[in-house]
C-alpha cells in the first residue's frame, strides 16, 4: 500500500528497501531539502522504486494531491516512518494532533528518549505506534546470529537493552 518516510538519510534508504520487500507500491518521502534527497532517489532507482518527494511540514489545502511540491496531507497513510531526529518530527506531531496528517501506523526510529512527541501524538490519535527500540533489538539480533551462527536470545537482549535505557535515564535524572 502507501507509505510516507520522513527524512532522506541512510535510515530512510533502509526503510525504502524494507518497504520494497513488503510490497509497498506508493511511497512518498518528506524532505526539507530536495537536493539533499538525491542520494535517496538514486537508491530508490536501484531498488526499482519511484518515490514522490514532498515538503516536510507542509500541509496542502483541501483537495490537493501529494504530487511534486505538495505537503503531507492525503486521505490516510498506511504507514508513516520517521527517520529524523525527534525535534525534526515535532511539526508532523502537531499535524497529527490537528488531524491534518493521518496514518494507520507510525514507526518512529528514535528510541531514546521515549516516547517522542510524534509517538505521543500518534498514540493519542489512536494510531498503532512502533518504537525504534524494536529496530535496535532486531538489528542486534541479526548481528548476534551473523557473528555466532546461533539463534539470538531475543527476550534477554530486549530486557538488557531496556535495563540500560532505564539506567541512563536514572543517571540523567539524578
Amino acid at each position: 500500500g502507501n507509505a510516507l518516510i520522513l527524512g532522506s538519510g541512510a535510515t530512510a534508504c533502509s526503510a525504502l528497501a524494507a518497504l520494497r520487500e513488503i510490497g509497498a507500491w506508493d511511497i512518498s518521502v518528506a524532505v526539507r531539502s530536495r537536493p539533499r534527497a538525491e542520494p535517496l532517489r538514486a537508491v530508490a532507482g536501484r531498488l526499482g522504486l519511484e518515490v514522490r518527494l514532498i515538503q516536510l511540514g507542509a500541509v496542502p489545502s483541501a483537495g490537493a494531491g501529494a504530487g511534486a511540491g505538495a505537503g503531507l496531507g492525503r486521505a490516510r497513510w498506511q504507514l508513516l516512518i520517521s527517520t529524523i531526529p525527534a525535534v525534526g518530527a515535532a511539526t508532523v506531531a502537531s499535524q497529527i494532533r490537528a488531524g491534518k496528517v493521518q496514518a494507520d501506523a507510525v514507526f518512529d526510529v528514535v528510541y531514546d528518549p521515549w516516547p517522542t512527541a510524534l509517538a505521543e501524538a500518534a498514540g493519542a490519535a489512536g494510531l498503532h505506534v512502533i518504537s525504534g527500540y524494536e529496530l535496535l533489538v532486531h538489528q542486534a539480533v541479526g548481528q548476534f546470529e551473523l557473528m555466532t551462527g546461533r539463534p539470538a536470545p531475543v527476550p534477554a537482549m530486549r530486557a538488557a537493552g531496556l535495563a540500560e535505557l532505564a539506567r541512563r535515564r536514572n543517571i540523567l535524572a539524578g
